[in-house]
């Protein structure tokens, strides 16, 4: 190719920022239509990248820095993980000194509205009923106004674990699916395997082992991968037999009060002033949003 190399250099630059512009749009679009954890993952590395390469070629075209290339996209790197930063820490803050209980009481799920008419949420209640499942009933809590988090609970065949699916709404007016396999042994600790991309921060009591993979969508290989789990401990698991809504609800005041002792939450007679998550759950929440963001892991470890 003839030309100056520097217009060259500077065409498949603006070639590359346009290609990322247009993935950055349609990546989104259909992780939204598909539900995909993995292609919603994908779309954040994309607005990433595009932002960063968007500041960097913005400061060289318009002559505003006179610096390497590399340096300007590591400066708009770092400039949209501060803004994203920001952006989580303002809305874990909304939160603490909201409404909204974080440790929501569930009740029977009677209005009709357990599953959505989609037909990929109908295909999973077909899987269920296909490999045996029965089901055990529906349950909802409110997460905000107007906004309920719905849950459907079914059991295997030996009875050895639930499998509870979430509803959760989101801000896109979709519903996602997620799914939660719950095990109790004899020695009375607790085997859960989930694929929720929630963040939750908090801590669970020593005798929960809970193993979260966001990027696993399909029901069928989180289910296998919990079997496997429940093998490779040896311990003997007890058939479940406790009542669904009493469960449910014990769980969370478990959770609750665990959280209590371990400084996540603020003391009721602080919490006006202080907000209802301490500053180290507030933290604790933040890196394992990012983490599931953009790796989808639950943390670090």
């Amino acid at each position: 190719m003839n030309g100056d190399p520097e217009a060259v250099i500077g065409t498949f630059g603006l070639l590359l920022l346009v290609t990322l512009a247009v993935l950055a749009v349609v990546v989104p679009m259909q992780a939204n239509r598909s539900d995909s954890p993995l292609l919603q993952l994908c779309a954040r590395w994309l607005r990433w990248l595009f932002f960063a390469s968007f500041f960097a070629f913005g400061l060289s075209y318009f002559g505003i820095s006179d610096r390497p290339f590399w340096i300007h996209w590591l400066t708009g790197a770092a400039v949209w993980f501060l803004l994203e930063t920001g952006f989580s820490w303002l809305a874990i803050r909304a939160l603490s000194f909201s409404d909204h209980p974080l440790f929501p009481v569930f009740r029977e799920n009677q209005d009709g509205d357990e599953w959505p008419a989609e037909n990929r949420h109908i295909a999973v209640r077909d899987t269920l009923r296909n490999l045996g499942f029965q089901r055990l009933g529906a349950l909802k809590c409110l997460i905000m106004e107007g906004v309920f988090l719905r849950v459907s609970v079914y059991r295997d065949t030996s009875s050895l674990y639930n499998v509870q699916l979430y509803f959760v709404p989101s801000a896109t007016g979709n519903v996602h699916l997620a799914y939660a396999i719950d095990s109790l042994a004899s020695d009375g600790s607790r085997l859960v395997t989930d694929n929720l991309g929630i963040p939750f921060g908090g801590y669970y009591p020593e005798n929960w082992h809970i193993e979260r993979r966001p990027l696993i969508s399909s029901l069928k290989r989180l289910l296998q991968l919990h079997e496997k789990r429940m093998q490779q401990s040896g311990k003997e698991w007890l058939p479940l037999r406790e009542d669904l809504i009493e469960a449910m609800n014990a769980q969370q005041h478990e959770l609750e009060r665990y959280n209590f002792e371990r400084g996540f939450l603020v003391p009721p007679s602080h919490r006006e002033d202080h907000g209802k998550i301490s500053k180290e759950g507030r933290y604790r929440i933040w890196k394992e949003k990012w983490w599931m963001d953009y790796f989808g892991r639950a943390s670090a470890a």
